[in-house]
Formats: structure tokens, sequence, C-alpha cells
């Protein structure tokens, strides 16, 4: 206790022997006097501290006995007591162990899940509003990957900071794994409270990080469900916000998402898509169709005008016949489809260009390309395995076609991935340019020598004033760059004459051709010729103010 005998003679042993309760600092009644009063052996409180003569607080423990005469008189007390303070702190730290992750200093899954169950049944009897969240970094792994683990790391702890520092005290904020985060915010009273909180925590998240003298900039994407409104269980309520991330990361992330129940059925469709698309893809029973690609340059020739053909991948479903990609697009890019899908289109159109070259039809071949594909770390190994496989078709003759979207979701990555498919042969086609954020920077920055105009803009040409200025800027700047323009969704002959007026030589449509399966390709080739698309009839005049809204 840190005094000398001589000292501690002769005092109450209440001034010398100083407890009290650990934490809040009141008085816990001194054992001894209750030995004495009630005469039997007493415990100390739990969570009892000493204080020493030098004020340092010391964890204690243990008991006070009383001490009896053979005649049962009580004539005084045995007080033993431990200092215990090491023992409490290591179990104190094994406790936040448990409950805390070590990188950030968040709850982790177990205090979360603790937490939100305490707030579920508190929320009934307050009458406001819990919201449920699940939040995951957008840009995450581009860091983690492009400046290292301890970056990441640091970054982990920054965006912990700050999301803390945006939160009430009475919000929840965990690290439930990775870079994934979950949030109970209970005592909401409105939805205005419930947006203005979802976008705070964004805006937090989306300020400029300084990483080893790097500004760094990432967002998040937010799912949240609402009890009561929500009144599923544990599990069902953390599944219905993990649908409104997916929802907020469909949508272009940097955003939030509330949980809507037609979020249920929308999954359920993706469940059976999925299931359907591996089944296909196990069975065999994925195909490719094959579009034409034409050049209106006169020639009559056979094979003249074909540039090559687009392969589209379609399904022969048992009962529903030959199923377009719309019926199975979300399948295509989900992480445990994406690339297995990519690979047998590498496959499988490499193989089919190798048998038209033999056959006297040196045609280019274009593969679509998910953006999940692209960005898997094995793209690469995976096309030189493709076309190592096949080596009858020249690099040169093969183009990958990739959305203008996905090199967004990891511009640095889908620039250094195409610019090695540069490297070894490959063409690469920004495909349905125009309908993403994108801009005409792309063309500068991404290593691509085709622009491919999306048939949304292509179609209404002929009547609507602005999507003929967007297919002519586009064209321009594209001719001016030396790429290759290629106009989707060309129908009529009017389409193909105005194009005409604007340099785009290079179209594809139904005016042409449908997608075709591989073996009506050398027939189809056989009968074309371009010649007969082309007339000396004068091109129509570009859309006017005037014309628009007759096909609005």
């Amino acid at each position: 206790m840190g005094y000398p005998r001589a000292e501690m003679l002769g005092k109450p042993l209440d001034a010398v022997f100083k407890i009290v309760r650990e934490g809040d600092h009141a008085p816990v009644a001194n054992p001894v006097q209750r030995v004495l009063q009630e005469g039997k052996i007493i415990g100390l409180a739990n969570h009892t501290i000493l204080i020493t003569a030098q004020g340092e607080e010391r964890a204690i423990e243990d008991s006070a006995a009383p001490i009896r005469a053979r005649d049962g008189t009580i004539l005084g007390a045995v007080l033993v007591f431990h200092d215990v303070t090491e023992k409490r702190r290591l179990t104190a730290d094994l406790a936040y162990q448990a409950t805390h992750d070590l990188l950030t200093g968040l709850p982790n899954r177990t205090l979360f899940l603790d937490r939100l169950q305490q707030a579920s049944r508190a929320v009934t009897r307050q009458e406001t509003l819990l919201l449920v969240g699940i939040l995951d970094l957008d840009g995450f792994k581009q860091v983690n990957d492009g400046l290292g683990h301890d970056m990441g790391d640091i970054l982990l702890q920054e965006v912990a900071r700050r999301t803390r520092e945006a939160l009430r005290t009475e919000d929840t904020i965990a690290r439930l794994g990775g870079d994934e985060f979950g949030l109970v915010l209970p005592e909401i009273h409105h939805m205005k409270g419930a947006q203005h909180l979802a976008n705070r925590l964004l805006q937090a998240i989306a300020e400029p990080i300084l990483l080893d003298g790097n500004s760094v900039t990432i967002s998040g994407s937010l799912g949240i469900t609402v009890i009561p409104w929500d009144d599923g269980d544990q599990r069902s309520v953390l599944r219905h916000a993990d649908m409104a991330l997916y929802a907020a990361k469909n949508g272009g992330r940097n955003q939030y998402r509330f949980y809507e129940k037609t979020m249920d059925a929308q999954q359920e469709q993706l469940m059976e898509e999925m299931v359907m698309t591996q089944a296909a893809l196990e069975d065999q029973r994925l195909i490719m169709y094959y579009q034409p690609v034409v050049s209106i340059h006169d020639g009559a020739a056979p094979c003249e005008g074909i540039i090559g053909f687009e392969a589209l991948i379609r399904m022969a479903h048992p009962q529903r016949g030959i199923l377009p990609p719309v019926a199975f697009a979300e399948a295509l890019d989900h992480p445990r489809l994406a690339r297995r899908i990519g690979c047998f289109v590498f496959d499988a159109v490499l193989a089919q260009g190798e048998q038209w070259h033999r056959d006297g039809l040196p045609f280019r071949m274009s593969m679509n390309v998910s953006a999940r594909h692209l960005l898997d770390p094995r793209f690469l190994d995976d096309i030189r395995t493709a076309l190592a496989a096949h080596p009858g078709i020249p690099s040169e003759m093969c183009e990958i076609e990739v959305t203008e979207s996905a090199p967004m979701l990891d511009f640095p990555k889908a620039q250094e991935t195409l610019r090695v498919c540069n490297e070894l042969g490959l063409r690469i086609a920004l495909d349905d340019f125009g309908t993403g954020s994108a801009s005409l920077s792309y063309l500068q920055k991404l290593p691509a020598q085709t622009i491919k105009v999306d048939q949304s803009f292509v179609r209404d040409i002929l009547n609507d004033p602005r999507d003929f200025a967007i297919v002519a800027g586009v064209t321009t700047t594209a001719n001016m760059l030396g790429l290759e323009v290629v106009a989707e969704g060309v129908e009529t002959i009017g389409h193909l004459q105005l194009l005409e007026t604007l340099d785009c030589h290079a179209m594809q449509g139904y005016l042409f051709s449908k997608p075709m399966p591989a073996d009506e390709v050398p027939g189809w080739v056989k009968s074309f010729n371009i010649l007969n698309y082309k007339s000396n009839l004068p091109p129509p005049p570009p859309p006017t103010q005037d014309s628009v809204g007759y096909n609005d």
C-alpha cells in the first residue's frame, strides 16, 4: 500500500486501506468492518481499486475473514488481497481484441452484431428509425495494388477516423473485413435526417488523402435498410443492406441506396440467371453468333468491303430456345462467372477465326470483354494462352471490345492492361461510345484503335439534330486522331448515306445483317456486295430542329 509500518500504526483502517469502485471511484464498504459486524468471510466487491500512499491505483481482489477466540469471540480480522492490475489489463485487452478491429480500432463483426441486436430491441420502444448499413470503399483495391498494403492500411485507418468524426456518438461503425464496414445508426426521426447522415459520411470519405506523398481520392458506396420498416431477422436485415449496396455500386458508385422490396425480386432474378448461365457454360450451351462490320468504300470482289465480325454471345436454352445476352446480362460480369465466360469466348472466337482464315476468309474477329475480366489480374495470361492455342489467326486480326465505362472502374490498371494488349498485337475498340460518362479525352488516354458509336445515337440521326451533332463530333475527332470509327445500329440506306457525309465509312447493323450462327457466315459473305447498298441518289440532309419529334 506504500506506507511505512510506523505511519500506519494507530490509524483507522479506512485511512490507509483506501478502496473505491473502478471507473467512477465511488466509495466501497470496507470489508473488515463488515466482518466485524457480520462475523463471516466477506469478499471484496468486483472491480475494486486500492489507492496507494502515492496516489497510484491498483486493481485488487480477494477477501476478509474473522479471527475468533476458542469461545467464538471475534478478536479481529485477516484481510487478504492481491494486486491484479496486470491480470485485469490483460483481460481487458483480450476482451477488446475479441470485439474490436486491431488495425482501425473500430468494433468488429462480433460487436457490430451485438449492437445491432440491442438497437433493434430498442427501436420499437423509442418509436424512431434505425438505419442498418453496409459501406464499401470504391477503388481501395487499386490503392492496395498500386501503393502497397502498408499504404492500404493507412488508408483504412484514415477512413475509420473520418467516419467516426462524421457520425454521432450514439452511432456505430464497424469494420466487417477488408474494406467493408457495417453501420448501426439509431434514433433517426425522419428520412431527411437519414439522407443527411449518409451524405455526410460519403463526403468525409471522398476528401483527398495524402499517402506516401501521393494525393489519393477514393469514394464509398453505401447500402441502407430501415428498421422497423424492414421487419426481418438479423440475417435478412443485413442481406437487404447488402442488396442496397449492390444497387449503389451498379448505379455508378459514390452514392447510397435504400433497400426496396423490388430488390428481392431483382436478387432472385440474378440468382436464376446465375444458375441458368453456369449450367449453360458447363453443358456447352453458350454459343457465339457473328455480326459483320463493313466498309462502304467501293468494292465488288469477294470479301471486299467486309472488315470483320463481332462475336456476340447467345445461350441455347432447352425450353426457351436461343436467348440473347440481355436475358443473362447480369451473370456475364458476375465475379463467379466473368472470367470463365471470358476464357470461353476467347477460345471459341479464335478457333472460329482460325478456321475461317484456313478457308480463305481472313476477317478481323472482335470479342467483347467484361469489365470484371479486364481488371482481373489473370486477364493478360488468359489472352496470351488463347493466342498461343490458336496460332492460325494473326494477333493483329483480333480485336477486344471494352465498354467505355469499364476503364473508369480502375483507369490506371485498365490503361496498362490495354497497352500490353496492343504490344501483343491486338486491336482495342471502345464499345458503346457516348453512353457512359467518359469524355473525348479517353481517345487520347486509352490505347484504342477503333471507336464504336453506340446505336442509341446512330438510330435517330436522321431526325434528331442532337444525335447528329454527337455522331458528327465523335467521328470528326476520331478521324483527326487517326482512329477507325464504326457506327452501330445502321438500319436504313438513309443512315448509310448520312454517315458517309460525316466520313464515317465503317458500319454495323441490321441493314447488312443480323447476328448469325457461324455456319451461315460463308454463305452471307459470298452474297455480300457493298455496291448493292450504295446508290447515286444524293444523301439526305442533316436533320434540323424542326424535324425533332417525329420519332421521339
